[in-house]
């Protein structure tokens, strides 16, 4: 219940940039997931925080002793990248451009055919944030949402949470007796976001990707405000993706 009022008033605070509204329900849900791990921890093999509890089903073994070792080497490095790549020269404004929402309906639409979206298998639809999920065995779901003033956002988000299904999907789900067992279950969180990011970062973000759809996302536009191939690759990897 705790849940559901939240997400709804996180629906409406967030259309209003409005955090004071959702502070009492983000308390009462933090308050909430504070006694479930301390319901929890007598059932834990070792001793663990309440944050390390909480992570288990989503990160099995994960301690902030293995975070702190993953995330020491990128502390000392990211901050100096950001550095190089504030003081380099803008692109100007490419990602300022906006495209119509029946385009980048489009466009999303266009890319899951291009990667193999069975409409059988498959389902796209619209949400406040996106998301992916599976309700059974040959059942996939992802979501997207089309941002104003963010025009590659939606398509970059298709991306990300096909990379998510195609990982559900390649799941050892021959038929049902599978789906609920473990063999049949996703390794971790990180794994799942590995691949989701894989498609999104790696192969929506890349140069050679940009080359392949500038001109089909021109062609939609009518126009092409990024001046080039190179102009709709540097939008890419300065877009946020949600």
């Amino acid at each position: 219940m705790a849940q559901s009022r939240g997400n709804a008033v996180w629906q409406e605070a967030r259309a209003r940039n409005d955090f004071k509204a959702f502070a009492p329900a983000l308390a009462e849900l933090i308050t909430l997931r504070r006694e479930q791990a301390s319901q929890l921890a007598a059932a834990e093999p070792v001793q663990r925080s309440p944050w390390e509890i909480l992570a288990q089903p989503f990160e099995p073994e994960i301690s902030k002793v293995r975070l702190e070792e993953l995330f020491a080497p990128l502390r000392a490095e990211i901050p100096a990248l950001l550095e190089r790549a504030a003081a380099a020269p803008p692109p100007g404004d490419p990602t300022s451009t906006d495209l119509p929402e029946a385009l980048q309906e489009r466009l999303c639409a266009d890319l899951l055919e291009s990667w193999g979206y069975d409409p059988f298998r498959c389902q796209r639809s619209r949400s406040a944030h996106p998301f992916s999920c599976t309700l059974g065995p040959g059942d996939f779901r992802i979501t997207t949402r089309v941002v104003p003033g963010q025009p590659l956002s939606a398509f970059l988000a298709t991306a990300h949470e096909w990379g998510h299904s195609l990982y559900e999907q390649g799941l050892p789900r021959s038929d049902d007796h599978f789906f609920p067992w473990p063999l049949g279950e996703a390794t971790s969180m990180g794994v799942h976001e590995s691949q989701s990011l894989f498609w999104e970062c790696r192969v929506a973000r890349s140069r050679a990707f940009a080359e392949r759809w500038h001109p089909h996302v021109c062609e939609g536009a009518g126009a092409d405000p990024w001046g080039g191939a190179a102009g709709f690759w540097r939008a890419s990897i300065r877009s946020g993706r949600a």
